[in-house]
């Protein structure tokens, strides 16, 4: 007798036998819609699994992409190295940068994204506040402005 039907046990055996016998074929077929089910979620995961293992070995076989060469920043051949050398000898009166300084100016003029944190001497600004330095380049100048 179907769970869900409005009978009870003893009104199910008062019904007559064809009714009884269509409730009782049609439950049967409901069982085995819900045994197919299970059958097909069952092989569904074997099939998912198995997806994805060819896929996982179609991937290891795949040639490897060369990882991309980083830059080497910290050298003075980059086409606004003269330039920037003889801004900053002409501004600051420097002829050599401290560790790090060229790697952070080269990588910005060459529009690199960067983040710099950087130790200071004696807790003071490497440069006053109101000298703060923006490198503006253009096709042909790198200029320094004071703001």
């Amino acid at each position: 007798m179907p769970a869900d039907s409005s009978l009870t046990m003893e009104s199910f055996h008062l019904i007559d036998d064809s009714t009884r016998a269509e409730v009782t074929a049609i439950d049967d077929e409901i069982q085995g819609i819900k045994d197919q089910i299970i059958e097909l979620e069952i092989r569904q995961a074997e099939l998912e699994d198995l997806r994805q293992s060819i896929l996982s070995q179609a991937a290891s076989s795949l040639p490897k992409a060369p990882a991309p060469v980083a830059k080497n920043y910290d050298n003075e051949d980059f086409e606004w190295s003269n330039q920037l050398k003889r801004l900053a000898k002409d501004h600051w009166g420097i002829t050599q940068w401290r560790d790090k300084q060229l790697s952070v100016m080269n990588a910005s003029l060459d529009n690199r994204d960067t983040f710099v944190l950087m130790p200071t001497v004696f807790f003071r600004h490497v440069s006053p506040a109101d000298d703060f330095i923006k490198v503006e380049e253009s096709r042909s100048a790198i200029s320094f402005q004071h703001y």
